[in-house]
């Protein structure tokens, strides 16, 4: 995600140039010109409040294309400043040095101690141990997303060798990096929510609201394989609705 934001800011500083400018400016008044539309303007000028600028007379645009070219530099000016301050932030940092820890799995004892002393219940020592024996191992570890899923398909005896990274892996997949998924829970609650299931318990609501959240694992899932495995759990169902 930083990287993908650090380009983004790459592409928008290139932008940021009289000739890109220039060239978009021309390509703008040419499509005006084949598509028979009015050329653009420059807006109306309207004098500004004294407490402002004082006696000094209102700043005026002497041609369209010297109006537009300070808009074009101030969108892309905000777009930068706005990216870096939503990315560059000390809790953001943070989860990037425990996702180095798994991915890059190079950092010393000590190195481990002071990125996770936040989370007493973790063990640096034992993480070491761990992560030396995920890399002897050659596991796939590129993302975090793979060390998941590696953890997931490993016979119980060999999760229980890896709780240590078991632990710091549950910790990054539930840590929040930014505020869209409580955002989108808050969108998902106000169209599950309403007012004909105003009697629906909490429980039931937040079993909802996960499904709809992730409706595209849930998609995904069998029903009929679900249907057979509730009905086989129990012989009152089977004798109600058989083998499926």
């Amino acid at each position: 995600m930083v990287t993908a934001m650090k380009m983004t800011v790459n592409a928008l500083n290139d932008l940021r140039d009289e000739d890109k400018f220039q060239a978009l400016f021309e390509e703008a008044m040419m499509l005006c010109r084949e598509s028979d539309v009015p050329f653009p303007e420059s807006p109306r000028q309207r004098r500004p409040p004294k407490r402002f600028c004082g006696p000094a007379p209102a700043h005026t645009w002497t041609t369209v294309e010297e109006y537009f070219r300070s808009q074009f530099f101030q969108v892309v000016d905000t777009a930068v400043s706005q990216l870096k301050l939503r990315y560059d932030q000390p809790g953001l940092h943070k989860y990037m040095q425990l996702e180095n820890v798994l991915i890059a799995a190079d950092m010393s004892t000590d190195e481990l101690k002071t990125v996770i002393s936040a989370y007493p219940e973790m063990d640096a020592d034992r993480l070491a141990v761990q992560l030396a024996m995920m890399r002897q191992q050659n596991w796939q570890m590129e993302s975090v997303e793979d060390i998941a899923t590696r953890l997931t398909s490993a016979e119980p005896v060999v999760r229980s060798m890896f709780d240590q990274v078991e632990q710091l892996v549950r910790l990054l997949l539930t840590i929040p990096c930014s505020s869209a998924e409580a955002e989108r829970s808050f969108s998902s609650l106000r169209r599950l929510k309403t007012y004909l299931r105003n009697s629906m318990s909490q429980q039931r609501l937040n079993h909802l609201a996960v499904l709809h959240v992730h409706r595209d694992r849930i998609d995904s899932i069998d029903i009929d394989a679900i249907a057979r495995e509730f009905v086989a759990k129990s012989e009152n169902r089977l004798a109600t609705f058989g083998r499926i």
